[in-house]
């Protein structure tokens, strides 16, 4: 009678590791969720800016080469005109933009290398947070393989003492009987 007692409480006990696994692996995905929800609003973020830099970049292009046709015409005319000094004229607006023409390719460089680095983050983040929740699976399997064998054993344990008490009761039955 002790016996059949204490099943129970092992019982509830396995079925309360049961459900806060079940809580812990559902806490878990729904975290790991609002992990990849993050890295989709980031890597969405990325490629809104990336798509601005360029059109901006495209932008500063356009208006480099129309600064650049103004210049040449310029010097076209400065040159057409005969002046003396002219020549000096123009050999300054050469060099102002070539100046301004080394600074945007700078810029250009620094925008590119910025964006490859943040896209890159992104999928090293990406990346481990697919690695984590493997393992977290395979963790969540050997925990419900752990309880499945819990449950089996007690199910054994439960046949068991079933069947020791029904072989008890008929040998006391007897003795009560004579």
């Amino acid at each position: 009678m002790a016996s059949s007692m204490q099943n129970p409480p092992l019982l509830l006990s396995v079925f309360a590791a049961i459900c806060a696994v079940c809580a812990g692996q559902n806490r878990l995905y729904a975290r790991l969720d609002d992990v990849e929800k993050l890295i989709t609003e980031v890597r969405d973020q990325l490629h809104v800016e990336n798509n601005l830099r360029t059109t901006q970049t495209v932008h500063f292009q356009m208006a480099l080469e129309k600064v650049q046709k103004q210049l040449e015409d310029v010097s076209t005319k400065i040159s057409s005109s005969g002046g003396g000094g002219g020549g000096g004229g123009s050999i300054e607006f050469n060099s102002r933009l070539r100046s301004l023409e080394s600074a945007f390719n700078s810029l250009q460089g620094d925008v590119g290398g910025k964006v490859d680095t943040s896209i890159a983050k992104l999928t090293e983040v990406e990346t481990r947070t697919a690695r984590m929740k493997d393992d977290m699976d395979s963790k969540l399997k050997k925990v419900m393989n752990g309880i499945n064998t819990i449950y089996d054993m007690n199910k054994e344990l439960k046949n068991t003492m079933a069947g020791s008490r029904a072989v008890a009761e008929p040998t006391a039955s007897r003795r009560d009987g004579s």
